[in-house]
């Protein structure tokens, strides 16, 4: 079964997704593979409550939202 994002977790996922796509050079054709990546992090960093360190979040977002 598919998951269900709400407009935060979604917003979190691709900030830290474009930020992995970044940090690769920008390559073409690979969005999936940083979504999952960042996808991922931020479920462990969860389930751990733990902050994901790196991670350049808006004055107003991260992983304490």
């Amino acid at each position: 079964m598919a998951r269900q994002y709400t407009s935060i977790d979604h917003h979190r996922i691709a900030n830290l997704a474009y930020s992995y796509w970044q940090a690769r050079g920008r390559p073409l054709g690979s969005s999936d593979e940083d979504w999952f990546k960042a996808e991922a992090a931020l479920n462990v960093h969860e389930r751990l409550d733990l902050p994901l360190l790196g991670v350049n979040w808006g004055p107003d977002e991260g992983p304490w939202d």
